[in-house]
């Protein structure tokens, strides 16, 4: 097709300039030709587009470039449970190849398929969203959210299951750091000897450690939610604020 824009763009545009500045100077005169080259290029650029089918941008084109763009996974079963389609998402999350997936039974790559296998087989549409876990490459579990539901994929295959979901191995490893960041400050202000006592941003007690309490004569109930200020003495509190 660029041999044909090229030939339907250029070519006239050399022929006009060579006709109608080039020749003239050189005293050579020749009928006017410009608006007929013209139309011959035009009459290739509009060959090549139908011959090229360029740049005509069809359905399947555009699904294409979306399952290749998409950053959620995608995955396509038929009614055996063996998979039909995949997208470059999930083949990078799997370290796999396309053709290492296409026409595989689905339990290649899912570790727990009591999800798939309880998907009502008479409601079209419906979704089911759960976490569950996929198998890579090297059968290492990844922990995912899915989203599956039915669809019709062909006359002969009239139901299948799609199935899209979003990596959480980051979520759960932020979660796991955050729990043990938790348990580890607990920890450390259950043991420290201290007196330490927590407060919101509007100065509301909302954790007091043993050591504080004992310290101020509270109960646990008695101090929470009280002002921090409820402790500090008259004169030192315009100091405190």
């Amino acid at each position: 097709q660029i041999k044909y824009i090229f030939l339907g763009l250029f070519a006239p545009f050399i022929f006009s300039l060579t006709t109608d500045l080039i020749f003239p100077l050189s005293s050579i005169r020749i009928p006017e030709l410009t608006m007929t080259v013209i139309t011959i290029g035009l009459i290739f650029i509009s060959y090549g587009v139908w011959k090229y089918r360029f740049p005509v941008l069809t359905p399947a084109m555009a699904a294409d470039k979306i399952l290749s763009t998409m950053s959620n996974f995608l995955i396509i079963l038929n009614t055996h449970n063996e998979i039909v389609l995949v997208n470059k998402s999930l083949l990078n999350l799997l370290n796999y190849k396309k053709d290492d997936l296409l026409g595989k039974p689905s339990k290649l790559i899912f570790d727990y398929r009591d999800e798939l296998e309880n998907i009502p087989s008479n409601k079209v549409g419906q979704v089911k969203t759960f976490e569950t876990k996929i198998k890579s490459r090297e059968n290492k579990l990844i922990p995912v959210l899915m989203s599956v539901s039915l669809i019709k994929i062909s006359e002969k295959e009239p139901l299948g299951l799609v199935c899209l979901g979003s990596d959480l191995t980051k979520e759960k490893e932020i979660k796991k750091a955050l729990e043990k960041s938790e348990q580890l400050y607990s920890t450390l202000v259950k043991t420290d000897p201290d007196s330490i006592i927590t407060t919101d941003i509007k100065g509301k007690i909302v954790y007091s450690s043993e050591h504080a309490l004992q310290m101020y004569g509270y109960k646990k109930s008695e101090l929470m939610g009280r002002s921090i200020f409820d402790l500090i003495i008259p004169e030192y509190q315009n100091k405190a604020r």
